[in-house]
């Protein structure tokens, strides 16, 4: 969390001072330059796949089943709200403008810095691959924050990575769709490449306190 903070800060200073200019200019040139139909047909829906109108309805679809509501649901329909809730607070403060729109493949308006939807998919798939790791690592006991509440009444998660080979699987998928994120939206045109690299930055600051909150911090011996 502290290297996060640290980054984030550097970049914010870098971008607010125009010293990122050359870096940005080069790298997003060179991303550009590798446009094709077969790359765009996987990286355009990627990109899309991190706006609301996507999230929003797993969210609620995770929070209406009842088998996925506390194990997944809740946690994280936390992280997407407190990330975009923050990334917007952040996008009004610096007021980056975004690059150039004539180059956009997908609509997209606001603010460029930092990128929202590498922010979101960094903490929130991170904040999964901690989730998969509890409850592997404890066979799916309820989460360490609904037994602090005093409740009573255990949430066990009943969807979990049974082997080592399905933890590895999701915690992979996690990691690859987290970075081709923040890649697509260099792709698509619409951020300039030191908002996703301020995106997973903050990231790096709200994903520690978000495994905190819900998971507690387990040990790699517990439940095992």
């Amino acid at each position: 969390m502290a290297a996060g903070i640290v980054l984030f800060a550097l970049l914010t200073y870098l971008v607010v001072t125009g010293r990122t200019e050359s870096f940005d200019q080069s790298v997003r040139s060179a991303v550009l330059g590798i446009r094709c139909g077969a790359l765009s047909a996987v990286l355009v829906p990627l990109s899309l796949s991190g706006n609301w109108h996507a999230v929003v309805p797993v969210c609620l679809v995770l929070l209406a089943i009842p088998d996925t509501r506390f194990s997944y649901g809740i946690p994280l329909s936390a992280s997407e709200a407190l990330t975009v809730t923050l990334y917007q607070i952040s996008k009004r403060i610096i007021r980056r403008p975004r690059p150039d729109a004539a180059l956009f493949l997908v609509r997209e308006h606001g603010f460029s810095f930092p990128s929202g939807h590498s922010l979101t998919s960094f903490s929130t798939f991170l904040l999964l691959i901690a989730l998969l790791w509890y409850y592997y690592r404890t066979k799916g006991q309820s989460l360490r924050l609904y037994t602090s509440l005093g409740s009573g009444k255990p949430r066990p998660a009943v969807l979990y990575p049974r082997t080592k080979k399905a933890l590895a699987a999701g915690c992979a998928l996690c990691v690859i769709y987290m970075l081709l994120m923040g890649f697509s939206r260099i792709y698509v045109g619409v951020h300039w490449p030191t908002d996703v690299l301020g995106g997973f930055s903050f990231g790096m600051v709200l994903t520690p306190l978000l495994e905190r909150l819900f998971v507690g911090g387990v040990s790699p011996s517990e439940g095992s």
